[in-house]
């Protein structure tokens, strides 16, 4: 009884509606199908604030599994991203049964195990190169990775295909191009700035490059 009650208060629409709203800033609204402008949005976000407030313990607007849904659509939009940078640098490889530059892939060994990124360089020496992917600037990282510990989920595509695969998003795209375009200013530098990461730099710019395609 008292563990059903603690996951009542942990998935309520208190708790969770107001991190979604403060969140995301374009796209959906739990229980609104379709995304809004910005002054029909704040109309709904308060019209739904309102009515988690006289019902605390509801989950009528199911704003939990909502949030966790975008959260899911934020880092296929990173993924989508890191594999139109990693376009830019190769092209596809014909052959694509195993693994490759600008692949999907899943870690399956060491201390990022079940994480997933994008074969960045490889095959080298000592494995491949992997740019994980993730909502936290700073654990979008590279490292190498040996290749019997990678799972390619899907192949590379060029660049014109992420980038479609990215616009067909719309708005559900746009907060999460917003946080990859400020990576290097997250890190404590200018995302352009001369002492920029060059890696941060250009995923910056392929940020603001497709953002400025979407806006």
């Amino acid at each position: 009884q008292v563990s059903t009650r603690i996951l009542a208060i942990a998935r309520s629409d208190l708790l969770w509606l107001p991190a979604t709203l403060s969140r995301w800033r374009f796209g959906r609204l739990p229980l609104v199908g379709e995304a809004l402008s910005p002054g029909d949005r704040d109309a709904a976000s308060l019209s739904a604030v309102a009515e988690t407030l006289r019902s605390p313990l509801s989950r009528s607007v199911e704003a939990f599994p909502f949030f966790a849904g975008r959260c899911r659509q934020d880092i296929t939009v990173v993924t989508l991203l890191l594999q139109f940078l990693v376009a830019q640098w190769v092209l596809p490889p014909e052959e694509t049964a195993s693994c490759h530059p600008g692949a999907l892939v899943t870690l399956t060994a060491g201390e990022h195990s079940g994480r997933e990124g994008v074969v960045s360089q490889g095959p080298l020496a000592d494995g491949f190169v992997v740019i994980l992917s993730s909502l936290r600037a700073e654990s979008i990282q590279q490292v190498t990775v040996k290749a019997e510990s990678l799972v390619v989920q899907k192949a590379a595509a060029t660049a014109e295909e992420t980038e479609e695969a990215l616009l067909s998003r719309g708005p559900e795209a746009i907060d999460a191009l917003v946080m990859l375009s400020k990576l290097g200013a997250a890190r404590g530098i200018g995302p352009l700035g001369a002492g920029a990461d060059p890696f941060l730099r250009s995923l910056s710019q392929a940020a603001r490059r497709v953002l400025a395609t979407t806006m």
